[in-house]
């Protein structure tokens, strides 16, 4: 069984790419026509976004547009990739391969499965000759900056040299729905780009919300002119992604069976007389992946192993990861923001602030990240929503899959695991990890404390603050009514703070303790690690750039220090790494949820 071979940079710079990432930054005005200040405070991760914005609403073939802009925009985007892995579709086994050493299938079944293959990942590391965009009637990509939809992640990883030349072609023929374009790939690892328009149930006159024979007869056409255009090119390999599913609403597993079966055909009635020797469908979602093993199961009259499905897909990074874990002596498990968000509390989500806290969100705020260092506003509105966000993050958020399946994996270790996190919101202990083995360097939403402070040990439990304080928290403005219930030092009656890393007023003796038992844990099973000629494994999720010297670099520093540590980064966003060789580390560019159940399945 073969699996796809992902091909990183020996060794990255992400030290560099702060600095381009600042630079790119300072230069913002150049995407936008309105003079744009993005503050120097802002971490790499949130430059970055914006950068990802403004470039998304950047109107193609800007005058401000100039080469030294472009240049850094794609070494950028180079960067990235490098770090993400580009997945060779020559590594990626067939589907044939799916049923290797079991039942027989026909001959004709043979043939089409030796010619198409199914991946689930990121369209944009694959190294293929042609990857489809399902693009919208523009033909210009998205120009919405939050939306998640294939258009805008390949405009986005590409560059906006693809928006130019999609303009440039656009001006000089006139385009129907279903016939495709194809462009160059500019900073993909792909080749080219074929770009297809398909039906957008979304937008239909008549307000049907199931597809039409109109609308299936137009997805069909899609794949068929996007393989005829294929040939045309004299491309021998076309990875379509899953078009007009997602914000267009056509239903993934009818999508599925038009995908299979117009494949299908072309390839039965083109198999002399056609470039094309394999068909990628590429998946990004559990939902699809099943939908479309379920159609090739359906062609052969069988079914595939679940392990096998598994195997399949698996990104090779993944498998080393399990691999390590399988090797691991003791496992520390790492965790910031990022992990948080895999389990729902996401503190840039609009759409969850907007959920959890409407009456600030009426207030013109949109996150909770707002609140971070957050000054401008009366106690008894400060307290209404610190009482109601520490109430449900810290005490009443529902266990979640993705610390349950962390849980599992530090706990084959044979000598077990230590957490460190730079989450104050506790969501280790309430998924039932043993408090003492979590350090979290940041502090703790549990306790409040003294923000003068008055003394070395001016820190009180917060809960029952809460409690006393909650029935008083209008809902419709979220404001405390009864001002005495605002918290008040009991010893010194100065303002009050959650017991977090907020400034020199943090109160930490606390931790000191904590602190040491990590240090000591960590020494002593790195130690034996190598006495049993084992490893000492760290799971690092969702740590960034924002507090980088917290989390991030210190684990880092660990695996420079020591040959038996492995670093594995789980990361959506910032998978690199640095300061030691890149052999002993692997960066997985995946969502924490998918690549932990997949880890916890292995061990």
């Amino acid at each position: 069984m073969k699996h796809s071979h992902t091909t990183q940079s020996p060794k990255v710079n992400d030290i560099k790419y702060q600095e381009t990432v600042d630079k790119i930054a300072r230069q913002a005005s150049e995407y936008h026509h309105e003079k744009i200040h993005i503050p120097r405070s802002l971490g790499t991760t949130q430059k970055r976004s914006i950068i990802h914005a403004l470039t998304t609403l950047r109107n193609p073939h800007s005058s401000n547009y100039h080469k030294e802009l472009r240049d850094g925009i794609d070494w950028l985007l180079q960067y990235e990739l490098n770090i993400k892995g580009i997945v060779d579709s020559e590594t990626i086994a067939t589907v044939l391969e799916l049923f290797h050493s079991h039942s027989p299938i026909t001959s004709d079944v043979q043939h089409l499965f030796s010619n198409i293959k199914l991946w689930k990942g990121d369209i944009t590391r694959l190294r293929v000759d042609a990857i489809v965009n399902a693009a919208n009637s523009q033909m210009l990509g998205c120009f919405e900056p939050s939306h998640k939809c294939i258009d805008n992640v390949i405009h986005a990883s590409a560059g906006p040299q693809l928006r130019d030349h999609c303009h440039q072609i656009m001006q000089t023929t006139n385009q129907t729905q279903g016939q495709p374009i194809i462009t160059p790939a500019y900073n993909l690892p792909s080749k080219y780009i074929i770009h297809t328009v398909g039906p957008n149930l979304n937008q239909t006159h008549d307000g049907a919300t199931k597809p039409t024979q109109e609308h299936i007869n137009q997805l069909q056409s899609c794949y068929e002119n996007c393989l005829k255009i294929a040939s045309e090119h004299e491309l021998t390999s076309i990875a379509f992604c899953c078009i007009s599913t997602g914000l267009f609403g056509f239903p993934n597993d009818l999508a599925s069976q038009i995908a299979v079966r117009t494949c299908k055909r072309y390839l039965e009635q083109t198999r002399y007389n056609t470039s094309i020797k394999h068909i990628i469908f590429n998946v990004f979602t559990d939902k699809d992946q099943t939908c479309y093993l379920n159609q090739l199961e359906n062609i052969s009259n069988q079914k595939i192993p679940k392990q096998v499905k598994m195997s399949h897909l698996m990104d090779s990074n993944v498998l080393t990861a399990s691999e390590w874990i399988k090797q691991s002596h003791s496992i520390l498990i790492s965790a910031g923001a990022g992990l948080s968000a895999s389990a729902g509390l996401d503190y840039n989500s609009t759409k969850l602030f907007k959920d959890l806290f409407p009456a600030m969100y009426k207030r013109g705020h949109r996150c909770m990240y707002e609140f971070i260092g957050y000054k401008n506003w009366r106690p008894t509105l400060q307290w209404g929503y610190f009482f109601s966000q520490v109430n449900l993050a810290r005490f009443n958020w529902p266990r979640t899959r993705a610390y349950q399946d962390l849980k599992k994996i530090g706990e084959s270790a044979q000598n077990g695991y230590f957490v460190y996190t730079s989450n104050a919101d506790g969501m280790f202990e309430q998924n039932d990890f043993d408090k003492d083995l979590i350090y979290t360097i940041q502090g703790d939403y549990s306790r409040i404390q003294c923000l003068k402070p008055c003394s070395a040990d001016s820190i009180w439990p917060i809960k029952p603050y809460i409690d006393a304080a909650l029935p008083k928290v209008d809902p419709e403005t979220n404001e405390i009514t009864d001002l005495s219930l605002v918290p008040k030092c009991p010893k010194c009656g100065s303002d009050m703070m959650m017991n977090v890393r907020g400034g020199n007023w943090f109160l930490e003796d606390h931790f000191r303790e904590k602190r040491r038992r990590y240090q000591e844990w960590v020494s002593n099973s790195i130690e034996e690690a190598e006495k049993n000629n084992k490893l000492f494994v760290i799971v690092e999720v969702g740590c960034g750039f924002n507090t980088p010297s917290v989390v991030r670099w210190p684990m880092e520093k660990l695996v420079s220090m020591h040959s038996n540590v492995r670093l594995i980064r789980i990361n959506s966003d910032h998978p690199e790494f640095d300061r030691y060789s890149g052999e002993n580390a692997v960066g997985i560019s995946s969502d924490a949820k998918d690549v932990l159940s997949i880890l916890a399945s292995y061990v």
